[in-house]
Parts: C-alpha cells; structure tokens; sequence
C-alpha cells in the first residue's frame, strides 16, 4: 500500500481513504487483501469510490453543470503542466453549481470551508486528479483553457489589463466558455475590451481630426492659389494700365520735343514703343523712322553751338557741320 499510495502530496490522506474502505470490508477484525484488491488498489479505490459518489448525487439534468464545476475545481500554475486543486468559491460557483458542490461534499468527494457567504470548495484528495477517470478526462478536454485560465488569473491579481494577442486570445474564450470563468474574470476581460474601444475610438477621433485639417489645408492652399492668381493677374491688368498710360505720355512728349531736339524726340519714341506698343507710340516711331531712313548722321544737338555749313553734292545730298 505504501508503495501505490507514493510519496507525493496527499498520499497520507489518501492511505486513510483506502485504510477505510478496507476496514468496511474487514472480515472479523481482520483487513483482507482480497479487499484490497476488490476496490482496486490504492489509486483505484479512490476512483471507484469518486464514480460511485457522482453517479449517487449528479442528476442528469445537472450533469452539464457538474461538468463545469470540476473544471472549476482544478487549476493549472502559470507556465505549469502539472494539474492541482483549485478552491471555488461560493459566488463564483453560482446558485446552478453551488448545490452540486454541497452533494460531492457530503459524500467526501469535495471539503468546504469557511461560513456563510465566504465559503469555498475543493477536491478532498489532489490524488483525484489522477485516480478519478471522469475528471482526470475532464481535465484532458479542458487542458488548454484551464492552461489559459491560469495566465488570466495572473493577469488579475497584477490587476494588468489584457491588451495585443492577449486579448485578442481571450475574447473567444469568454465567448465559447463564458459560464466557466468567475465573474471577476469576465468582468476583468471586459474591462480589457472596454479599453481597447476607448483608445481604438481616440485614434479614430485623432485620424477624423487628421482628415479635416488636411482637407482644411488643401482648401486654405487652394484659396490661397486662387487668390495669388487674382492678385497678379490684377496686378497684371494695372500694369499694363500703367505702361499703357506712360506709353501714350511718352508719345506725347516725342511729339512735342520733335521741333526742339531730334535725338531725344527719337529716343522718346522708342521708349514709348517698348514700354507699351500703343497706336501712339507705334506712329510716334514711324514718325522718326520716316524723318531719320536717309539720315547718315546725326550731330548731338545743343553739344555745341554750328559754326559753319558746307553742302555737298550727292544723290540724297549731305551736310557737314562744323
């Protein structure tokens, strides 16, 4: 016996189970071990005795709820893969699977402690675990989300919301298996999605923002162009009004100096001409092109005063000045 029971933890309790069992089958004071071997050894009795227990206080009707009371019953560490009991508490257990618990209770397959609204629950034996076929199947079936439990529990006790491929990870867990976590477990999931909405709603808030400022921009740019194109296209039109206008001043003047000095009535034509290219100016130049085509030579006039003029013959004539 000994040796089945081993050295692991709960073997004391489990060797005062079988120890039991046997003295019920003991035959005028004296233990048997064809007993021994009718309940199946040290881990088998165990087993037999948990299957005969649930069978005795599961209804069908609670049998799904039975079910999800022994996964509520068995944890693993963070990181671990080593299963182990798990203590429930009465609230999270909930008025469905709480009288399920107080049934296995009062045939010594759980031990409850506590009082009143604190109470808890848990395997009597952690050898269950290994002993008992329909929760050792359990705990197979629910490995991975028993496994994922652990890490959440984690998380809450560090009170660090879920966030990334965490909760992205968490979210169809709470969907498939919802009833099974405690209510601080979905309301702590639920807080990692409430926060995940409020930052995703920010940076649509922020990116909205974004949009109209550039829209904002594009439009002050464009007004900004257009308003540019008006301004030197008026600027344009009054600068052609300008050199318009002075063009026909100049003209003017080219005119007038015409009988004082044929230099500077020419070069007030020509400047005429390039500051605007006005009928004015434009017969102003002819004027002097037509006076000036046969000239070779013109002496600057009011340099100095014409001493003498000699004439010499030629097919347009000449003068020379001195």
């Amino acid at each position: 016996m000994l040796d089945d029971a081993g050295d692991g933890p709960g073997a004391l309790p489990l060797l005062g189970f079988v120890m039991a069992q046997l003295w019920d089958g003991q035959l005028g004071g004296r233990l048997r071990f064809e007993t021994y071997r009718e309940v199946g050894g040290v881990q088998g009795a165990l087993g037999r005795y948990a299957e005969t227990a649930w069978r005795g206080c599961v209804r069908e009707d609670d049998e799904a709820e039975a079910m999800r009371l022994l996964t509520d019953l068995v944890r693993f560490l963070p990181g671990g893969d080593v299963p182990m009991r798990n203590v429930v508490r009465r609230e999270d257990a909930g008025p469905e699977r709480w009288p399920i618990a107080t049934a296995l209770a009062e045939r010594r397959l759980l031990v409850l402690r506590g009082g009143g609204e604190a109470v808890t629950a848990e395997l009597a034996h952690e050898a269950l675990i290994g002993a008992w076929t329909r929760l050792e199947e359990r705990v197979r079936q629910d490995r991975a989300i028993l496994a994922w439990r652990a890490e959440l529990r984690h998380d809450v006790e560090r009170g660090q919301l879920l966030e990334g491929e965490r909760l992205a990870e968490a979210e169809p867990w709470v969907a498939r298996r919802g009833p099974v976590l405690t209510d601080a477990e979905r309301q702590f999931v639920g807080a990692s999605v409430a926060r995940r909405t409020a930052r995703e709603e920010r940076a649509r808030r922020r990116a909205r923002r974004k949009r109209w400022s550039v829209a904002g921009l594009a439009v002050l740019t464009a007004l900004a162009v257009v308003a540019s194109g008006l301004f030197f296209r008026r600027n344009a039109q009054l600068d052609g009004q300008l050199r318009r206008a002075a063009s026909k001043q100049l003209a003017g003047r080219a005119a007038q100096l015409d009988d004082v000095s044929v230099v500077t009535s020419a070069l007030f034509s020509a400047a005429a001409y390039r500051t605007a290219q006005e009928p004015e100016a434009r017969t102003a130049l002819i004027s002097q092109y037509l006076r000036l085509r046969h000239v070779d030579r013109v002496v600057w006039d009011n340099h100095a005063p014409v001493r003498d003029v000699a004439m010499m013959p030629s097919a347009w004539g000449s003068a020379r000045t001195r």
